[in-house]
């Protein structure tokens, strides 16, 4: 893989949240996208209903629909030009496999858009000091177990053509790889193209990858991170977060709280 596929790769995540393991995910959650229209369009009339009940990455799980977007299930036809499913047109049950879907939530307390005074907080917040995340879930059939390895280990061990290399961090907690060189057409080093965010990885245990953070560096708007890790072992998914680049330091508790709301959807 040559540098301009790496980076296309690596900014095709970045901005549309693909599951970054040869197959993208359905749910493609877009922060600019209307929250409120999608909570309309997916949320059933009756409000004792407003739960999704499945299984995600192996366990059981009753989902709240504030956070549940366009979700997809394994082996099942999504609609997405029509739009989500009513619950009532589902059939019943808790096997229903979940394959992926996304929600916007609020850093630290982890709220989601349950109440009109949270979507409005949501809407009228700064474009460039925003503490709302964008998560995006992959599973059942879209879940690849090594994906997340994958990825660290094509910036890790990048080839001679793919000078994607290791730097001091700015971020204690991780390590820092940038690309390397000059783009041709601007003059400006390689790692301010969108294409060519910087990474960040994370080993735990040592030489297990943990999480995998790609930051782009340009100057048009807000600079973004997006965050993926896993469930495992507790649970197969593969998980995606989408946030500010100034949030960066915090990684750690985002992943921690992140999983544990995930984790929390979880029943015997």
């Amino acid at each position: 893989m040559n540098l301009q596929r790496t980076g296309l790769l690596i900014a095709l995540c970045l901005t549309a949240f693909t599951a970054c393991d040869g197959r993208p995910s359905a749910t493609g959650v877009n922060a600019a996208a209307s929250a409120s229209t999608a909570a309309a369009a997916s949320t059933p009339a009756n409000s004792q209903e407003r739960v999704v009940v499945g299984t995600l990455g192996g366990m059981k799980v009753r989902i709240p629909w504030h956070f549940v977007n366009l979700m997809e299930f394994s082996g099942e036809p999504t609609d997405w030009k029509g739009g989500p499913k009513s619950p009532v047109s589902r059939p019943a049950g808790a096997t229903r496999d979940i394959a992926s879907f996304g929600f916007e939530v609020r850093y630290p307390d982890m709220a989601g858009l349950s109440t009109p005074a949270l979507r409005s907080d949501h809407d009228q917040r700064p474009f460039k000091v925003n503490p709302w995340m964008d998560v995006t879930i992959t599973s059942g059939d879209l879940y690849r177990p090594r994906a997340l390895a994958a990825m660290a280990s094509a910036i890790r061990e990048p080839l001679s053509d793919a000078p994607y290399l290791k730097v001091e961090s700015d971020v204690d907690t991780l390590e820092r790889h940038v690309a390397q060189g000059v783009n041709p057409k601007t003059k400006q080093p390689a790692r301010l193209d969108l294409l060519n965010p910087d990474v960040y990885l994370a080993f735990e245990p040592p030489g297990q990858a943990s999480a995998v953070i790609r930051c782009s560096n340009t100057e048009i708007g807000r600079q973004a991170c997006v965050h993926a890790f896993v469930l495992e072992p507790q649970a197969r998914v593969f998980v995606q977060v989408r946030y500010g680049r100034d949030m960066l330091p915090e990684w750690q508790d985002i992943q921690r709280r992140t999983r544990a709301l995930l984790l929390g959807f979880r029943i015997d």
